[in-house]
């Protein structure tokens, strides 16, 4: 009969821990009602480009190594350098290596944790008891007492996460990374882009400057020739006059454009993070012909060639995700930890009641959310207002990107036409050159004429080969206006859709 009643003792104390339990999860349960929805950006992503009426062509480009095209053994020697002297790099790759470590320190916040745990103390105490009964023989009492103890075991705790609070953390966190990755694409992509630009205009300074040169040579000859001219009497003193400070002038432009090539030379050492000194290999070389075509799905291809599109991309994903983090704060947090330890007490050095031996336990653990002066909402609204941000950031980069495909590829619609009628401008003055020089070698002709008709020329082919060296840039301009080669493996999907059906 004893045992009987025993046993229901005990079924009544599970029932009732039962029921406390249940009624602990039904709270919080009734708590997370309180939890606000998702709602849909402010702004909706773009998908489309506004690229219409652009001309196409070849398609796949540009590639990843698109200066390789040029096929210039000194300008690939160049990016080679900026692989390990750019500080710009050393910079974007740092910040990527920091977002990529925050992966790592979420993820492991999945996993449970152990620790250790140890702990001893002495203690020491002196009692004295007065009004003793009279039987005792003794009307008060003093005794001192010492007794020492010690504890020693392993913690442990798992967060279960059952409202994903965590796995959106780390989902933010490899957002973030992604994005990180991308800006370092675009980095990359404005070195290359820094490079190639400031070698070919130190390339076209050396062009005109090497037709500087003749083009004084040219005006000596006409200082020789007036100088001749007058002494022999057949010629207008102020002829020399003339001729000198024609000279003077094309002296003076010769100096300037190697003074420009100077600068492009420190520029172009600046860009790599080296001394110029370190730069005294280049040499002159021919332009390569600019090539002018896009690609066939330039409309489309710019979203996945731009890295900066990409990043403002990843950029969205991670903050969609940090509103998912936001929203789970609402709910309990559960968690199931776990104590094993050995326990040593030894009061008054062996004396009185000793303990040892193991005790440990096991059970989960309920925080609920229930008064946080506003935090939890504010930021949740502060999440909101951060995936607003990063839509329109993303939108303002997809149309920034597209004016300045369109605004690329109309400069070099322009300049091929400025091109087009300088090189007829300059088989017309050559046509009359033609007709000079056979003047001259009948005798019918002095030489004046005929070098003047020379010098113009020089004149207009470095007009064009300005032209030239712009129409260049332009071209490196539009490869750094797509990506410079990049292409995007996975971007994540934008939350325009999906949030809009959350509630």
């Amino acid at each position: 009969m004893q045992t009987g009643l025993t046993e229901d003792s005990r079924r009544g104390a599970r029932a009732r821990r039962h029921g406390g339990l249940a009624v602990t999860l039904l709270a919080g349960l009734l708590l997370t009602a309180c939890a606000p929805s998702i709602r849909p950006p402010t702004f909706t992503p773009r998908e489309q480009v506004p690229l219409a009426g652009l001309p196409t062509g070849q398609a796949g480009w540009p590639q990843a190594q698109w200066w390789k095209q040029y096929r210039d053994p000194q300008l690939d020697r160049l990016m080679q350098m900026a692989q390990g002297h750019a500080t710009t790099l050393d910079q974007a790759l740092a910040r990527y290596h920091s977002a990529a470590r925050q992966v790592d320190s979420e993820r492991a916040k999945l996993g449970p944790t152990v620790g250790a745990a140890m702990g001893g103390g002495i203690g020491y105490g002196r009692n004295r008891v007065d009004g003793l009964p009279a039987s005792l023989g003794r009307d008060s009492y003093s005794n001192a007492s010492t007794s020492a103890g010690g504890i020693v075991g392993l913690t442990a705790r798992w967060d279960l996460d059952l409202w994903g609070k965590q796995k959106a953390a780390v989902a933010q966190a490899v957002g973030l990374t992604r994005a990180a990755e991308a800006e370092q694409a675009v980095t990359a992509n404005a070195l290359q882009y820094q490079i190639a630009s400031s070698y070919y205009d130190w390339q076209t300074q050396q062009s005109r400057l090497a037709l500087s040169r003749q083009s004084e040579q040219l005006a000596s000859h006409l200082l020789q020739l007036a100088q001749s001219r007058v002494n022999a009497g057949i010629a207008d003193p102020r002829d020399i006059d003339t001729s000198t400070a024609q000279l003077a002038q094309l002296r003076q432009a010769s100096a300037g454009i190697d003074g420009q090539a100077r600068l492009d030379l420190v520029a172009l050492a600046a860009i790599l993070g080296v001394d110029p000194a370190q730069l005294d290999w280049l040499q002159p070389r021919p332009l390569p012909e600019p090539d002018t075509r896009l690609p066939a799905d330039a409309r489309i291809g710019l979203i996945a060639r731009r890295p900066d599109i990409a990043a403002a991309r990843w950029q969205i994903e991670a903050s969609s995700r940090q509103i998912d983090q936001a929203r789970a704060a609402f709910y309990p947090d559960v968690s199931l930890s776990a104590l094993g330890a050995y326990l040593s007490s030894d009061p008054s050095f062996g004396s009185g009641l000793r303990l040892h031996g193991p005790f440990g336990g096991i059970g989960p653990s309920i925080t609920l959310p229930i008064f946080e002066s506003g935090r939890l909402k504010a930021a949740f609204a502060g999440s909101q207002a951060a995936l607003d941000s990063a839509v329109a950031d993303y939108n303002n980069t997809v149309v920034q990107a597209a004016h300045d495909v369109a605004q690329r590829v109309l400069g070099m619609q322009q300049q091929q036409a400025e091109q087009l009628q300088q090189q007829a401008r300059i088989e017309a003055i050559a046509h009359s050159g033609r007709r000079l020089d056979r003047m001259f070698h009948q005798g019918i002709a002095n030489q004046r004429p005929l070098l003047d008709n020379q010098l113009q020329i020089q004149q207009l082919q470095d007009a064009e080969l300005q032209l030239h060296g712009q129409l260049l840039d332009s071209q490196l301009g539009l490869i750094h206006a797509l990506g410079g080669g990049y292409h995007a493996t996975t971007l994540p999907a934008l939350p325009a859709h999906s949030n809009q059906d959350a509630h």
